[in-house]
């Protein structure tokens, strides 16, 4: 008796460092995408260069207004889609206050 007692309790904590586990892992995924730029419809080049990429992204954001100088962008990619068309932009920014 008291074993079983024993062993619900180990399940139970196991489960409660699990559910923390799983809401820390959550944040620290939002976290990271904190400083992520997501941009749709950018035209898509058959060859695309990341410097290519780079200069059409900065000519969209300067016609919206937008300054991102390229000292501040420390990624940028096209993400995979199951979707039609171009597939979106990705652009990780040094920091969050870009």
């Amino acid at each position: 008796m008291q074993k079983e007692i024993a062993e619900k309790q180990k399940v139970l904590a196991n489960e409660n460092r699990t559910k923390d586990a799983l809401k820390m892992s959550n944040y620290n995924e939002q976290y990271s995408r904190k400083t992520n730029i997501k941009i749709v419809d950018v035209s898509e080049e058959r060859e695309e260069t990341e410097a290519r990429l780079t200069e059409k992204v900065d000519v969209i954001l300067k016609a919206l207004g937008v300054e991102l100088g390229k000292s501040e962008i420390l990624a940028i990619h096209r993400i995979p889609t199951s979707g039609y068309g171009p597939r979106p932009v990705l652009i990780k920014a040094i920091h969050n206050s870009v």
